[in-house]
């Protein structure tokens, strides 16, 4: 049961723009929060739900350091770096972290979705 004492129950649902898709079929509507959403949603040339799994590994980066991928003063700036794909490592946030934590938030934040 959530609480303010427990802050171990972690849900993540926005099923509002949901799909269904066949194999294959690229997805065209750009939507997403700046900063959480796939680089390929950004250049408008059609992406597949692995998009999703990008979305995942910053919100994974979020909760392992407590600070954002794409840091920036406003939407345009953190918008700019999140359609760049370069996902910073700062030591001094990731030096505590796991070496196979961190391999997971890589691979998970890989530009190239293939």
């Amino acid at each position: 049961m959530a609480s303010k004492e427990n802050d171990y129950n972690l849900k993540i649902a926005d099923f509002g723009l949901a799909s269904f898709i066949t194999k294959g079929e690229f997805l065209f509507l750009r939507c997403g929060s700046p900063g959480y959403v796939a680089p390929e949603l950004l250049e408008d040339k059609g992406y597949y739900s692995k998009a999703d799994i990008f979305s995942a590994g910053i919100i994974l980066y979020v909760m392992l350091t407590g600070r954002p991928a794409f840091p920036g003063s406003n939407i345009h700036e953190i918008l700019l770096k999140n359609k760049k794909g370069e996902v910073q490592f700062p030591p001094k946030y990731w030096d505590k972290i796991s070496p196979d934590a961190k391999d997971l938030v890589i691979k998970m934040l890989h530009k190239d979705p293939r």
